[in-house]
């Protein structure tokens, strides 16, 4: 995946929601080409899911030369589009997910600002997660202007993403460097720093519904971030109907070690905090229990 800029096109003014600018809709499709023989950029959006501890649209991205991978996105409150973490298909890497999310648009920014988030920078291996620190990430504005294209006007946003003082890969994604998005038919270019002889132009955007409402979210897993944790990590799930539910913690005997919930839950996600108290460190197993069946997340708690 290339370090791009990131420049976005809206429709008139700025919407109160990122979403009719940057699509989180699954089946939405880019398609970008390069203006010299640097070939081509496809990035497709997936279905909201669960991971690694939040809910999150999946976007799988992939080069003709076979560099790729998958982003993970949300959107929250306030219309900011937050990037949780990627995962490389072409390398030895495991998936690097954030804990908190990093701000990676915000649509009420303007030229000469700047929104910094601090992440924890996690890689997920074999034998469990591999902390690798704490890490600033800044968003700059860098300019808000208009452009005229055969399929109307819009409101361009030139924003750039910068991880001072952290290594330049591989968990840096668009780092100094350039990412489209959009919703109908903008953006309809995206700069790149690394190469200036290169312009990458959007020549098709798919999959999208300017009527549909939102997608809901899906009933998914038990998950759990941070993970390994210390002193505390948050479980989360999602129910699709309102119903009993229990989340028990168990030792690797099998002995149950704690019970987080045990009562009637309304439909949609749920967040429960684990912060234990006298327990060795070590693997425990955090178990859902629902009307619809049962599911595990194995954590660890570190000393």
């Amino acid at each position: 995946m290339t370090r791009l800029i990131l420049t976005l096109m809206l429709l008139g003014t700025v919407p109160a929601l990122a979403s009719t600018h940057f699509p989180l809709d699954p089946g939405a499709v880019w398609t970008l080409q390069g203006d010299v023989s640097d070939g081509t950029w496809t990035y497709v959006m997936g279905a909201t899911q669960l991971w690694h501890g939040a809910f999150v649209s999946p976007r799988v991205e992939w080069h003709t030369s076979g560099a790729g991978g998958t982003t993970y996105w949300s959107e929250d409150e306030a219309g900011r589009i937050l990037l949780h973490g990627l995962q490389y298909q072409t390398t030895a890497f495991g998936p690097f997910y954030f804990s908190p999310p990093a701000v990676y648009f915000d649509p009420a920014m303007q030229p000469g600002e700047a929104v910094t988030s601090t992440v924890n920078v996690y890689e997920v291996l074999q034998h469990g997660d591999l902390f690798h620190g704490e890490f600033t990430v800044q968003l700059n504005c860098l300019a808000r202007g208009q452009v005229t294209t055969p399929l109307g006007e819009f409101t361009t946003i030139t924003v750039n993403t910068d991880w001072p003082g952290s290594p330049a890969w591989p968990w840096c994604y668009g780092a100094d460097g350039a990412v489209a998005y959009g919703w109908g038919a903008g953006p309809v270019r995206v700069a790149s720093l690394d190469d200036s002889q290169v312009e990458w132009l959007l020549v098709a955007l798919q999959g999208l519904d300017l009527t549909a409402t939102p997608p809901a979210l899906m009933a998914s897993s038990l998950a759990a971030a941070p993970n390994p944790f210390n002193p505390a990590t948050t479980l989360r799930f999602v129910l699709d109907a309102a119903g009993p539910a229990r989340v028990e913690v168990f030792d690797v005997a099998g002995r149950r070690v704690a019970t987080l919930c045990d009562e009637v839950l309304a439909a949609g996600p749920h967040a429960l905090a684990w912060r234990p108290q006298d327990l060795a460190s070590g693997l425990y197993l955090a178990r859902l229990t629902t009307a619809a069946g049962t599911s595990t997340a194995r954590v660890t708690l570190l000393e």
